[in-house]
């Protein structure tokens, strides 16, 4: 059933990719990417030794510079653009790359982006979100990253109507593949406005899957569970890998859970289930690719 009128159906994308109709595509994302040095280990080694197939990158964030540099020496790892208009938590802050005089509407009274959805979408003016967020892309070209997709951080690009725009916009603008969480929109109420959204000629997955950032003990089941319920099409796999640091233990407080979803990126039982299952792992450049032939 086809989700949005210009949209092409799952059966038409994998056509497109050269795949029959019961094919199971599956993109594993690392979001994060850049958030702290933790993440950058984690996500790294699950990128070149796992079974991660693509990231996003936190450009605002301190250690987005040193993932650029990093990928200079690896231009095959896919990465995209995790797009950022929050700041999470208590004692890590950033704020925009424009720089808070900027966009002050995105800012808190410190000049850090706000930390819940809630103080956003009270005050951020869409024409600063839409600065902010090129900014963030355009930065990251020039660091020399060659971005396969984007997606966004936490929910703001997902489920607040003004903001939707503004993000498809932006894919078609550098003629990125972008994440849709389609469940997100019913849920949210934005259901209308997701349904009016010109996304034609553009890739997205057809189902959006989520690593939980809790319980880690239970994890590596979840996982399984999830492997072993997709459906013909392509799914993203969403998690968020890092390393055990002390920086990590002083930044986050689901430390614990980044760590395991890292483990499990290099667990040889969980790859031979993926072999198993005949689900096939592609990055986002397969779906960037596809794209602009088309276009």
């Amino acid at each position: 059933m086809r989700t949005n009128p210009s949209s092409p159906t799952p059966d038409e994308k994998l056509a497109l990719l050269g795949h029959p109709p019961d094919a199971r595509l599956l993109i594993v994302n690392g979001d994060d990417l850049g958030m702290c040095h933790a993440a950058n280990a984690g996500t790294f080694e699950a990128l070149e030794v796992g079974l991660m197939t693509s990231a996003s990158l936190m450009v605002p964030c301190p250690w987005a510079y040193d993932a650029c540099l990093r990928l200079r020496s690896r231009p095959d790892l896919d990465v995209g653009v995790h797009l950022t208009l929050n700041c999470d938590w208590d004692r890590y802050r950033w704020g925009p790359v424009l720089g808070a005089d900027r966009c002050p509407s995105l800012v808190d009274a410190w000049g850090y982006f706000h930390r819940g959805e809630d103080d956003l979408y009270a005050r951020g003016n869409v024409d600063e979100v839409m600065a902010e967020a090129d900014a963030q892309i355009r930065r990251a070209i020039d660091w020399g990253l060659d971005p396969t997709h984007l997606d966004g951080h936490r929910q703001p690009f997902y489920t607040h109507p003004p903001y939707l725009p503004v993000y498809v916009e932006l894919a078609r603008r550098y003629n990125l593949p972008l994440r849709l969480p389609h469940l997100l929109y019913k849920e949210q109420g934005a259901a209308q406005v997701y349904g009016a959204l010109p996304l034609d000629g553009l890739m997205t997955a057809d189902d959006l899957r989520f690593v939980s950032l809790e319980d880690p003990p239970k994890l590596r089941a979840e996982l399984l569970k999830t492997l072993r319920s997709l459906h013909p099409g392509i799914t993203e796999l969403c998690l968020h890998a890092a390393a055990r640091t002390p920086e990590g233990e002083a930044i986050t407080t689901d430390l614990p859970a980044r760590v395991e979803a890292q483990h499990l990126m290099v667990d040889g039982a969980i790859r031979e289930e993926i072999n198993r299952l005949g689900i096939i792992l592609i990055g986002w450049r397969t779906l960037r690719d596809a794209q602009r032939r088309s276009a």
